[in-house]
């Protein structure tokens, strides 16, 4: 029998009011929403998409009419709702959106919005009220992906030798505070069924970034030998690592990681010198096998320079390497196509695309289709009326007084 989760407080279906979010609480609401929980994404009227909503709908790249791909893919399966946050009605409104879904989801810092502080929440809200509070510094300051690639040590470790700081294009810092958050709503519902009380769970980008270089070791190298990273190109201190030209001007990316895989390489490809000492006894450890990586990856590039990149492939692939084509992301998007987790779909504004869904698979478990992202405030008449039961003469006096943005014209 098909199994899809769903979230429940008192016997009621979860929903989630969102403010003010780009990229780490996306993500987050992205994973609750294919599980099933519905997600208020609440907007400001004023801003850069037709005098309405949110400036990171402008954000690019953007397709061929204008509209910001990462926008789109970011809030797939939101409703949107669209309220003067200047007005004390328009704040009252938000206020009783959130007493009755239980649950607020921002990266608003308390500066730019005092009224959605814990405190005032739970004024307002009552005691059960959950907020779970995306934050840059872990003291509240601005910060991103980007910023904390070089405050961390990475974008250092990143770059050419003896050359710049390189930024990787991936904000994989967001995406793991994201998952972070997905925590946190667990933690809190749990807490909720237990105790009958919410709180504001306060998750920092910063912190994220910092604990994920930290377990991976980073630190405790510094710490411990004095030594830091330095920047090693595309080289990898664990790993002869590398991406390398085929005869065709394909690429191909390959990681060796141990010695029993050297020794299959060797057998492979007939390179039965490849990491040998001037001895000719095996070069033993991830670490000794770096200290004369350069000499170890031209081997293999001579080898895979001869060769075209689909003859590599199934070479190294059948030896039990891990290789891989290089890709461009043209390329990528068509093999992409292939995955379990990804389905086509006919977006408003992107037109055909595909898009991904769970990446979990279990046998029982449905996951749901999430629609296109929303208009600014395409969803402001039916939530208010769904959620607050607000009568449609209710709802059209706010919207004569500019408190609420009802739906473009045509989608009402």
């Amino acid at each position: 029998m098909p199994f899809q989760l769903r979230y429940s407080i008192d016997g009621e279906e979860i929903t989630v009011v969102a403010i003010g979010l780009f990229v780490a609480p996306n993500k987050m609401l992205l994973e609750l929403m294919r599980l099933g929980v519905r997600v208020i994404l609440v907007e400001p009227i004023m801003g850069a998409h037709h005098g309405r909503g949110l400036p990171d709908r402008d954000r690019g790249p953007l397709n061929r009419a204008g509209v910001s791909i990462p926008w789109q893919m970011l809030h797939r399966g939101m409703q949107a709702v669209a309220i003067d946050f200047r007005q004390e009605e328009g704040k009252r409104l938000v206020l009783d959106l959130i007493r009755e879904t239980h649950v607020l989801i921002s990266n608003w810092p308390p500066r730019m919005a005092p009224w959605l502080d814990y405190a005032h929440l739970v004024e307002h809200c009552g005691p059960s009220v959950i907020k779970i509070q995306f934050d840059g510094g872990h003291d509240g300051r601005a910060a991103n992906d980007y910023s904390m690639q070089g405050a961390t040590g990475l974008a250092h470790a990143t770059g050419e030798p003896h050359g710049r700081p390189l930024t990787i294009p991936v904000a994989f810092f967001d995406m793991l505070t994201g998952l972070h958050g997905l925590n946190a709503f667990h933690v809190a519902l749990r807490r909720l069924a237990e105790t009958g009380r919410g709180d504001c769970y306060q998750i920092a980008l910063e912190q994220v970034a910092f604990q994920t270089l930290a377990e991976l070791g980073w630190y405790a190298q510094a710490e411990t030998t004095g030594e830091g990273r330095e920047p090693i190109g595309d080289n990898l201190l664990d790993a002869v690592h590398g991406h390398y030209c085929a005869r065709d001007g394909k690429f191909v990316t390959l990681n060796l990681i141990g010695d029993s895989v050297l020794r299959r390489l060797r057998e492979a490809t007939g390179l039965h010198n490849l990491a040998l000492d001037e001895q000719g006894h095996e070069i033993h450890g991830d670490h000794a096998r770096y200290e004369q990586v350069d000499t170890i990856k031209q081997q293999i590039a001579d080898w895979i320079a001869a060769r075209p990149q689909e003859e590599v492939l199934k070479t190294l692939g059948q030896a039990g390497l891990v290789v891989e084509p290089c890709r461009d992301s043209i390329e990528a998007e068509q093999h992409a196509r292939g995955l379990p987790c990804f389905h086509h779909v006919n977006d408003p504004d992107l037109g055909s695309i595909w898009v991904p869904g769970p990446v979990i698979e279990a046998r029982d478990l449905e996951p749901s289709d999430l629609p296109s992202a929303p208009h600014p405030g395409e969803h402001t008449h039916l939530v208010l009326k769904e959620v607050l039961g607000l009568a449609s003469e209710e709802i059209a006096d706010l919207e004569s007084q500019k408190i609420i943005a009802g739906p473009p014209p045509g989608d009402a």
